[in-house]
């Protein structure tokens, strides 16, 4: 093994875990913006993971509401955002209960 290939094994394994995990931080914000998670996250009582889920629809709401913003919108986009909005709205709903019960 010369010289060259140490310094690409190196570089290889140096980037390999991060490239990793930025895989893994994509397909988490890629399901957290799934309609499974929003399920899950209605029928949750863990706060973290509701969290991810709000986080991962206010991200997509503003991703709406800039294009909207910027070009007008189509009447798909504008629906989009209110249903992003309604979501969002069902969520707080799910967590004040859950903290009027005691139960976050």
């Amino acid at each position: 093994m010369d010289k060259y290939d140490k310094i690409a094994n190196g570089l290889s394994n140096h980037y390999a875990p991060k490239a990793k995990k930025r895989m893994e931080e994509k397909m988490e914000l890629q399901f957290n913006k799934s309609a499974e998670a929003y399920d899950q996250a209605l029928r949750s009582k863990d706060a973290k993971e509701i969290s991810k889920v709000v986080e991962a629809l206010i991200a997509q709401r503003q991703e709406v509401y800039n294009k909207i913003f910027s070009t007008g919108g189509s009447n798909e986009d504008i629906a989009k955002y209110k249903e992003l909005t309604s979501k969002l709205e069902q969520l707080q709903y799910h967590v004040e209960s859950l903290h009027d019960k005691g139960e976050i």
